[in-house]
């Protein structure tokens, strides 16, 4: 099983920082301008958690329009998406019923048999 979403410590939270920003500014770089706009807080973010291994994060906007909220940002579509409207109501949300949260994350959060290639997500238990 792969953990849902691991909470980075803090000396972690300038890497996994500006390698989120790195990948956004190549984006915007290589063309995707209207990303500009949907990231006004880019520049001063600070990711903290991201569901494991997927490079997509948890970010706490700290300017813009989203200041001081937390934001899931994927990657993959450039979709940002305000997950709370603070870091304890991030917390409160995701343990409430983290299975749920896991199926939001779709892909990132698999389980498995450790014998064969099949691989599911978690919505329900059997």
């Amino acid at each position: 099983m792969v953990s849902a979403v691991e909470i980075y410590s803090i000396e972690w939270w300038d890497r996994f920082t500006n390698d989120m920003k790195q990948w956004y500014e190549d984006a915007i770089e290589f063309g995707d301008e209207e990303l500009k706009d949907r990231l006004d807080w880019l520049d001063n973010c600070i990711a903290f958690a991201e569901p494991s291994d997927s490079a997509n994060y948890f970010v706490i906007a700290l300017q813009g329009k989203h200041a001081g909220k937390i934001i899931y940002i994927d990657h993959d579509g450039a979709e940002v998406v305000v997950y709370a409207d603070t870091f304890n109501g991030f917390l409160e949300k995701y343990l409430t019923d983290p299975i749920k949260e896991m199926d939001f994350f779709g892909c990132y959060v698999r389980y498995d048999d450790g014998e064969t290639d099949i691989q599911w997500i978690p919505t329900k238990y059997i």
